[in-house]
């Protein structure tokens, strides 16, 4: 399936020097000295007067591979706030990498709370993509299952809370209702891993900005 020029961030795409597809070192950031080599094509991009279309067509793809690089530019854009609307609308569509994102929502969105309270109400309920063949879906969304993303994100939104002042109450509430007890329970991705983990990965990093304005 092919997917349109990303850009002034299509380098972050390419092999290069690297011994995979540069955004791969974005997923986990296991190798700091690697993932900077992306981070730094990634600044690049920002400093291109194309970034802002560029980062709306990133988060608006199906494929969770744009999704990563445009959580680390989230992490590095000056204003996060026009893009924020993309973000969630990529979590709710069950993105693979919901934890990633959900992780950049916690550290520069001002309504992240607000938001975590309305996925509640819609009952985390996720909305994958329609019309493509199984192999585009598992390619472009990943393997789990609609249920599976579900509980993959909420257990990374309780998570994120529980390491916040602010959102612990949220959090208690999530674990004391019975269904979404269980909805964590499901979490076989162990999402909140992935997002506290990537979270203290990043800030290691990047020091991100963490106060939008």
């Amino acid at each position: 399936m092919s997917r349109p020029d990303f850009g002034p961030f299509e380098p972050a795409f390419a092999l290069g020097e690297l011994p995979v597809p540069r955004y791969l070192c974005l997923l986990n950031l296991r190798a700091p000295s690697e993932t900077l080599v992306v981070i730094d094509r990634i600044r690049v991009g920002l400093d291109d007067p194309r970034r802002d279309a560029a980062l709306h067509a990133l988060l608006g793809q199906i494929d969770w591979r744009p999704h990563l690089v445009a959580a680390v530019a989230l992490l590095l854009v000056e204003d996060p706030r026009p893009f924020l609307a993309d973000l969630w609308s990529a979590v709710r569509a069950g993105s693979w990498v919901s934890p990633q994102l959900l992780a950049v929502a916690a550290v520069r969105d001002p309504n992240f709370l607000t938001m975590a309270a309305a996925r509640e109400t819609e009952g985390f309920v996720v909305r994958p993509p329609i019309g493509l063949t199984p192999a585009e879906r598992h390619s472009a969304t990943g393997p789990a299952s609609v249920p599976r993303r579900s509980a993959k994100e909420l257990s990374a939104l309780v998570a994120l809370c529980d390491a916040t002042s602010q959102g612990a109450a949220w959090a208690a509430h999530v674990r004391a209702e019975p269904e979404l007890q269980r909805l964590i329970a499901a979490d076989v991705d162990r999402g909140g891993d992935i997002a506290t983990r990537w979270l203290a990965s990043v800030r290691q990093i990047l020091h991100p900005k963490s106060d939008p304005k």
